[in-house]
């Protein structure tokens, strides 16, 4: 349990030597749930740590593994609010990819009203494009779109990161895209929450994610990155 420097999710890896990681963390061993006790993680349709692949930082040999209909979700609390800056992170390992496939949502995803209030989401804008975007009010408001080309059963680490009005995302430490925009992500308050696995709970049978996630996380008070870096436990975990 590490409720240190703010980090306010990571999903997936054993604590590395030295790590700071905050108040929502799941290991990647056992059960999927919150080992800093602050949010109840509701695992879905199956969803479940998997010794079948991993990234290599770190030093858990497991992942959690989704599918159609499988996922991990949580309640509002307050570590889901956004400020000027933040930073989503992770590694993922896609099987397959479509049009309209999901990856996460912090928003109101798993209410099935992801496009009504103020979050960020990721999925799929095509068979080959991951989209990363935010949502303010009203309806269907979104910005600070930016997306990338992943490779399907390659371990690929991503970073949404937003520094003031200015976003980055980082594909394994590169620059992918980035943009300017200094739209407020709307207050939520209680119909905020997280779901792991798609960007609305109804498409999860169809639209869900086929894959592999591992060290995923939100970091609500600080921009991790601005520029390009190279991947290594130190700075992915602030390990001493």
């Amino acid at each position: 349990m590490n409720l240190l420097n703010g980090y306010k999710m990571v999903i997936a890896r054993k604590k590395v030597a030295g790590a700071v990681y905050g108040n929502l963390f799941i290991d990647g061993e056992g059960t999927i749930e919150d080992e800093s006790g602050t949010n109840t993680l509701s695992a879905n349709g199956g969803a479940a740590v998997s010794a079948a692949q991993y990234c290599a930082y770190g030093s858990s040999a497991s992942s959690v593994e989704l599918a159609l209909s499988k996922s991990v979700t949580a309640p509002y609390n307050s570590s889901f609010a956004f400020g000027s800056n933040w930073t989503i992170d992770g590694f993922f390992r896609v099987t397959s990819q479509k049009d309209n496939q999901g990856f996460f949502g912090i928003n109101r995803a798993s209410q099935n009203d992801y496009l009504n209030g103020g979050g960020v989401v990721a999925g799929w804008v095509s068979n080959t494009t991951l989209n990363f975007r935010c949502y303010a009010a009203p309806y269907n408001t979104h910005f600070a779109a930016l997306e990338m080309e992943p490779s399907n059963n390659t371990w690929i680490h991503f970073a949404y990161v937003r520094s003031g009005s200015n976003f980055y995302l980082f594909k394994d430490g590169a620059l992918a895209d980035s943009t300017t925009d200094s739209t407020v992500i709307a207050d939520d308050a209680s119909n905020r929450n997280f779901l792991l696995g798609g960007f609305r709970a109804s498409y999860i049978t169809s639209y869900g994610f086929p894959g592999f996630i591992d060290n995923f996380r939100f970091k609500n008070d600080e921009s991790l990155w601005t520029s390009a870096f190279t991947l290594s436990n130190a700075n992915l975990f602030y390990a001493a």
